[in-house]
């Protein structure tokens, strides 16, 4: 049971090395750098709601709809929840229920007509539409009617 344990995890690891390596230097070079602008907003929210809550951000999504990452950015869509729990936690209530609520954002990419938010188990879902606009309220809207 040990031995089959061990094998199922190394296979996991062994398909997430290959996976990355299909990924060329630019995109890499570019998934570090919308890594890199998310940083501030991240440590922000934390630091707001008194919080540790994590970004996974589904990149093959955003790069399969716009290979070039010319028009739109990881970054400024990503970044809509963020704004919403920072929104929440003006007040001591809102607070307490991002504190209690959200430990996980998991953001990626959809298509139109496919933004959603989903709060599950800690994880706070976005699917971005490049055609949503007030993205932040839509999630703080959400947030509000589902803590």
């Amino acid at each position: 049971m040990r031995w089959s344990m061990t094998a199922a995890i190394l296979l996991a690891m062994a398909g997430a090395v290959r996976a990355e390596e299909s990924v060329s230097l630019k995109e890499k070079k570019y998934r570090a750098d919308q890594m890199g602008y998310m940083k501030e907003p991240v440590d922000s929210t934390n630091e707001k709601c008194g919080t540790k809550v994590t970004l996974d951000i589904a990149f093959a999504g955003f790069t399969k709809a716009e290979p070039d990452h010319g028009t739109h950015s990881v970054y400024g869509n990503c970044e809509a929840p963020l704004d919403a729990m920072r929104m929440l936690c003006d007040d001591a209530v809102g607070k307490e229920a991002v504190q209690k609520n959200i430990k996980k954002i998991a953001c990626s990419y959809g298509g139109p007509g496919k933004r959603s938010v989903t709060l599950k188990d800690g994880t706070l879902t976005w699917v971005v539409d490049w055609d949503g606009s007030n993205n932040s309220d839509f999630v703080k809207a959400y947030l509000e009617n589902n803590m």
